[in-house]
């Protein structure tokens, strides 16, 4: 089982000194911002493993505006993917979004990474030569 848990920036900041972090971006940031961690758990207590062994993946929600977040720092360990864990980050982000009173969330994503863009989001704009900008919009 998959959980998904608030985690903090000193326990994602091993990441990418471990692992290639290919499209990722891995920074502090000076606006609101809410690390998660997805987890491996192999039973059904409130995560006693917890812990950085049992961590696969991160992602973070960024709080730039008001009434709009951005989902960015995706990233899942290589033995752990393909088995749900981003769209698992990124339904707990949206939720997150929604309670925080976001109207919007918005995701920025190379070209090549187009089809891994989430369900409901759709493209913008360019940003720089080799990105879109997708948006998923709360009140459609």
């Amino acid at each position: 089982m998959i959980i998904i848990k608030r985690i903090t920036w000193e326990q994602v900041k091993h990441i990418p000194k471990k692992y290639p972090k290919e499209f990722a971006m891995f920074a502090q940031h000076k606006n609101p911002h809410i690390w998660l961690g997805a987890f491996l758990q192999d039973d059904k207590k409130d995560c006693p493993k917890c812990n950085l062994q049992n961590l696969i993946g991160v992602g973070k929600i960024l709080f730039a505006k008001k009434t709009v977040a951005r989902m960015c720092s995706v990233f899942v360990l290589p033995p752990f993917r393909k088995m749900g864990v981003s769209k698992l980050l990124t339904k707990e982000r949206e939720k997150i979004a929604v309670e925080k009173g976001c109207t919007k969330i918005d995701y920025v994503a190379d070209v090549s990474l187009e089809w891994r863009i989430p369900k409901g989001f759709l493209r913008k704009e360019r940003v720089g030569k080799n990105a879109f900008r997708y948006e998923k919009d709360f009140n459609q």
